[in-house]
């Protein structure tokens, strides 16, 4: 048996995201042989197959199959629903959000550790901007980024092992240790195509926070008084709430 596909009608539409694209066939055996369902089906393209039209890749979204009335199973009218969204092809969009998040901190121009992800016990060092202990709130730079790739599965092992995670490298001009991965969304956009969303979020200070030294009921430990009976925490160290890191380049994003 030979079953052949007869194109006998198209149409298409296109908007500046998507395209699409319906071809109708008649299904016939060559030699006039009976066709069934199964087979005219079997004849037809497959759910996710690609078909380049005029530059554009489209895929096969949907497909069904009829006799054609009083063709006692020897003609079928197949259509093909072709569609496409033009951003999945190649384009990789960066997306950057600036602001300032506000914490509390007991040092300015304090030195940054040695070891970004397991700071020492020993004191940050820097100007004293507390008062008796008590952290003064201090707006610093943020920026979130987000990253979109179109991939053809939604890379759920990947993100889950990077969440809340900082960059082992340099990432995107960002030194090592300064961007933490925040999370991702996936969506799937057709049969064999998921937009993949990642977000990170850079921080001046690397994602440390500072914490003042106490003593055995939980008062700040303080200098010596003036006259006035004010003085600064004498203690303050770096501490690292994200302190796991990992290649962001290993995840399989496209960044360019």
């Amino acid at each position: 048996m030979t079953i052949t596909l007869k194109e006998v009608g198209t149409s298409a539409t296109s908007s500046n995201d998507n395209s699409s694209l319906t071809i109708e066939y008649l299904i016939v055996d060559d030699a006039g042989a009976v066709v069934t369902k199964a087979q005219a089906f079997g004849a037809l393209p497959a759910l996710g197959a690609t078909l380049t039209q005029e530059g554009e890749t489209l895929s096969v979204q949907s497909r069904s199959v009829e006799a054609v009335q009083d063709s006692t199973g020897r003609l079928w009218r197949g259509t093909i629903a072709y569609q496409a969204n033009s951003s999945t092809t190649s384009f990789v969009a960066l997306d950057m959000n600036s602001s300032l998040t506000i914490v509390d901190l007991w040092r300015v121009s304090a030195s940054a550790p040695a070891n970004l992800n397991a700071p020492s016990e020993s004191d940050i060092g820097g100007t004293a901007v507390d008062s008796r202990g008590t952290p003064v709130s201090v707006p610093i730079p943020v920026q979130e980024l987000t990253v979109t790739n179109y991939r053809s599965d939604n890379n759920a092992t990947a993100i889950r092992n990077a969440l809340g995670k900082r960059n082992q490298s340099a990432w995107l001009g960002a030194a090592a240790g300064y961007v933490l991965f925040t999370g991702a969304t996936a969506r799937r956009v057709s049969s064999t195509r998921y937009e993949v969303t990642y977000k990170f979020a850079f921080d001046s200070l690397a994602h440390l926070r500072q914490v003042c030294g106490k003593d055995a009921d939980g008062d700040p430990l303080l200098g010596t008084l003036n006259a006035d009976g004010h003085g600064n925490a004498s203690k303050v160290y770096w501490r690292q709430p994200f302190p796991a890191v990992t290649e962001f380049s290993s995840m399989g994003i496209v960044v360019a």
